[in-house]
């Protein structure tokens, strides 16, 4: 089976995680990644592979430009809007 790990998988590691309106830590988080990566290594049936860079063309075809436009300034506007902060938690949908 083939597995697609990329060492900037671990950049994605919040504090926290919200659930039932309280913050606690979070379940998924770089020492669990590690550790499922390292026991799927150890496997021969696990092939890892590095994720393909298909550019944005699928999300365009599939998403609105307004939405992609947002998305690609969110994080800046908000640092530099509201406040620095290392976690943003989305409070509408």
């Amino acid at each position: 089976m083939k597995v697609v790990y990329s060492p900037s998988h671990l950049l994605h590691n919040p504090e926290v995680e919200i659930e039932r309106s309280s913050a606690h830590s979070p379940y998924e988080h770089t020492g669990r990644a590690e550790k499922i990566r390292e026991t799927l290594a150890g496997d021969k049936a696990f092939d890892f592979v590095s994720p393909t860079a298909w550019g944005t063309e699928p999300i365009t075809k599939i998403h609105n430009p307004g939405l992609l436009k947002f998305l690609s300034t969110a994080w800046a506007d908000y640092q530099r809007d509201v406040k620095e902060s290392r976690e943003v938690v989305p409070d509408m949908f």
